[in-house]
C-alpha cells in the first residue's frame, strides 16, 4: 500500500526535479574527484664509510620512516633503481646555531643532501630532542624535491643535468632546514 504525500510535500517534489540545473556559486565547490595514487619515488639512504653512532641513528630513523609510509617514498633495494639518494653527511650535537630552534635539549643538526642524477641540494636540519619526528618530516618534505629533480634529469638528461646550489628555505614540523 502506498501512502499519499500531502499536497505541499507533493508540489515540493515535483518543483525540486523539475528545476533547471542552476549554475554553481564561488561558495559552492565543484565536486572533486579523488587524487590518484602516485607510485612512491624510490630513494637510497647513504651514508659516510665510518657514519659514527648519530648518523647511524639517523638513517635508521629516516629508513623506519619510509617504511612507514611517510612522504611516498620506498627504499631502493639495489642502488641502480633509486630515483633519488638521500645523503647523510654529519650529525651534530650541540651545535650553536642562529636562531635556536624551540624546545627542550640539546641542539642537533643534521647535515645531508638530495641527490638527484648529478643534481644535489644540500641540506642542514636543525632540531631539538629525537630524531624520529624529524626524519619523519624530512621524509614527507623530501618526495616533492625528489620527483622534481627526477623530472628535470629525466627532461634534460642525465649529463646536463644542473650544478649543484643550495638555497636557504625553513623546513616544516619543529626544526629548521636549509633544502630547497
Amino acid at each position: 500500500m502506498t501512502r499519499a504525500l500531502p499536497l505541499a510535500a507533493a508540489t515540493l517534489a515535483i518543483a525540486a526535479c523539475s528545476a533547471p540545473d542552476t549554475p554553481r556559486s564561488a561558495a559552492t565547490p565543484a565536486p572533486v574527484a579523488p587524487a590518484a595514487s602516485l607510485p612512491p619515488v624510490v630513494v637510497q639512504i647513504q651514508v659516510p664509510e665510518d657514519p659514527g653512532p648519530a648518523v647511524e641513528a639517523w638513517a635508521q630513523a629516516l629508513a623506519a620512516a619510509i617504511d612507514a609510509g611517510h612522504g611516498g617514498l620506498a627504499l631502493a633495494r639495489t642502488p641502480e633503481e633509486a630515483v633519488a639518494v638521500v645523503r647523510i653527511d654529519a650529525v651534530e650535537t650541540g651545535a650553536e646555531v642562529n636562531p635556536q630552534p624551540e624546545g627542550e635539549g640539546e641542539v642537533n643538526v643534521m647535515r645531508g643532501a638530495l641527490v638527484v642524477g648529478e643534481n644535489a641540494r644540500a641540506f642542514n636540519l636543525v632540531y631539538r630532542g629525537d630524531a624520529q619526528p624529524q626524519a619523519e618530516a624530512l621524509a614527507r618534505n623530501l618526495r616533492r624535491f625528489a620527483a622534481e629533480g627526477a623530472d628535470d634529469n629525466a627532461a634534460q638528461g642525465a649529463d646536463e643535468a644542473p650544478e649543484a646550489t643550495p638555497e636557504d628555505t625553513p623546513a616544516d614540523a619543529g626544526g629548521g632546514s636549509d633544502l630547497s
